[in-house]
């Protein structure tokens, strides 16, 4: 039986990302202002700079999707709606650990490559899974899955990986 399951999580916005946005746009009117007032003759040239600010300012929205095809978890990025990133594709046979977030739990650890697709770091309801990846080595990946990507995810790990995490769970480990 073939399975599919996908989601989309918007990412948060952070200080970072308006403070770009605030500059950019405060930067092309200033721009737009000072080629009217003093050189007319490039009005065509604040057309190109507003739609310029325009695209750097939409291009701070950023959605991360996950999607779970028959063992396979594929994680892209979603750029303003008009441009795809893929970040990583996962065999979820290959995962080594997987759980909700505890940042105790990986506090000393040293990981080669972090992906971080969640909406926040510290937010509630984040997963993480490692693997090792043959372009990156040992990674960590942090995402915010919802039921049905828990269960798909869950469901696609290997019999052995999934008794573990089973056991750690009522221990109180999970």
């Amino acid at each position: 039986m073939d399975t599919f399951v996908e989601q989309i999580v918007q990412k948060k916005k952070q200080p970072i990302d308006f403070l770009i946005m605030a500059a950019t746009a405060a930067g092309a009117l200033l721009l737009s202002f000072v080629i009217i007032k003093y050189a007319l003759w490039l009005m065509p040239t604040v057309v190109l700079i507003l739609w310029g600010a325009w695209w750097v300012i939409t291009g701070r929205n950023r959605e991360f999707e996950y999607s779970i095809t028959n063992g396979e978890m594929d994680i892209d990025c979603i750029v303003a709606r008009r441009r795809r990133k893929h970040l990583a594709s996962v065999t979820c046979g290959k995962v080594d650990e997987y759980g909700p977030l505890n940042a105790e739990k990986l506090i000393g650890r040293k990981f080669d490559h972090t992906l971080m697709a969640a909406p926040e770091m510290n937010m509630q309801g984040n997963f993480y899974f490692t693997y090792r990846s043959k372009k990156y080595g040992s990674t960590l990946v942090v995402f915010h899955p919802d039921e049905r990507v828990q269960q798909a995810f869950f469901a696609s790990l290997p019999r052995l990986k999934q008794i573990e995490l089973e056991k750690a769970q009522k221990n109180g480990g999970f």
